[in-house]
């Protein structure tokens, strides 16, 4: 299986990888069986994951842990059958999830987004992909 990448962006300090995956293409050149496979895991992964939130919301812990569980199985599952899918080896560099195609504004450089800051604490956005922490400084002036 090839994997199809999305453009390099620039690595910074914090070791994150420079080669986003981009996961649309990715799906599309997965074998239908394997698409059947993660679909089913990916639809009982999210049940399981609005599950937890709202019996926890009811009944605490003790009602969420099923649904942790599952949480948790179903998410091992589905990476090893995608990290499988996707031909990666332990030794290879992870690529990062280019979240663009999913209508999510992601920085090119840390991958931080609308809802999760930098590591570097930026809040705000210094271009249409760039986040005010790995924005170049301004000039003096």
């Amino acid at each position: 299986m090839v994997l199809h990448l999305s453009h390099p962006v620039p690595a910074l300090s914090t070791s994150i990888p420079s080669i986003r995956l981009n996961g649309v293409a990715a799906w599309f050149r997965l074998p239908l069986r394997i698409q059947e496979e993660i679909g089913a895991l990916a639809v009982a992964l999210a049940v399981a994951g609005v599950g937890k939130d709202v019996a926890a919301d009811i009944g605490g812990d003790a009602a969420a842990w099923p649904y942790q569980v599952a949480c948790v199985e179903l998410g091992a599952r589905l990476g090893y059958l995608v990290h499988e899918a996707l031909s990666l080896s332990d030794t290879d560099p992870r690529p990062v999830p280019d979240l663009r195609p999913f209508g999510i504004r992601q920085c090119g450089s840390c991958g931080c987004t609308d809802n999760y800051g930098s590591f570097e604490g930026a809040r705000s956005w210094a271009g249409e992909e760039l986040c005010s922490a790995c924005a170049p400084p301004a000039a003096p002036g």
